[in-house]
């Protein structure tokens, strides 16, 4: 009876460490493709503040400010959200930027309120959806908002994450009981 609940409970754990290696894996190949993306993104901003004119001619500048400043705000909020989304900065850390450095000036203001609503449809997961609306709240918070994104309500990061601990959790403890009362009957 011992070694066949040993056994059950130590294939239990192996198949944890697999999931969670593989999880842990599949979250470094995302970040190795963010990173790739943000490489590529830099590359294509640098070029436009060596060429303002191509700005004008794909029409980015929307928010009414000069090409290199509209280039600057972009880089600034795209680091902030690779480092939010990264750990590496607390939410309430951002806020505090948000506030006092970025919507603490005009630029800041005229890019948000030219970019908020295309950055909320960019967004490609919960973090980057998450990330704008804490960018979102910081903005109207600083006095600056009129209407609110759609669909701005803060999400939780890790419902998904948690369920599927829980699954596997009370998979693992139907296993054990199951065998311990087939052992024992």
């Amino acid at each position: 009876m011992a070694p066949r609940a040993a056994s059950a409970v130590l294939s239990a754990f192996a198949l944890v460490a697999i999931g969670l290696s593989l999880f842990l894996q599949a979250r470094e190949m995302r970040f190795s493709r963010q990173d790739a993306e943000r490489s590529h993104h830099f590359q294509l901003m640098q070029l436009l503040i060596a060429n303002p004119a191509l700005s004008r001619e794909l029409g980015i500048a929307r928010t009414g400010l000069d090409p290199q400043t509209h280039v600057y705000l972009n880089l600034l909020l795209s680091y902030w959200e690779m480092l939010f989304i990264t750990g590496e900065m607390p939410e309430p850390v951002l806020v505090e930027y948000a506030r006092a450095e970025f919507f603490g000036t005009q630029a800041g203001k005229h890019f948000w309120e030219g970019t908020r609503e295309h950055r909320r449809l960019v967004a490609k997961n919960r973090q980057a959806e998450r990330f704008v609306s804490i960018i979102d709240l910081a903005w109207q918070q600083s006095g600056s908002a009129q209407t609110p994104v759609r669909g701005s309500s803060p999400r939780p990061i890790a419902v998904g994450a948690a369920a599927a601990v829980a699954v596997v959790g009370a998979g693992i403890a139907w296993l054990t009981l199951g065998r311990k009362r087939r052992d024992t009957g």
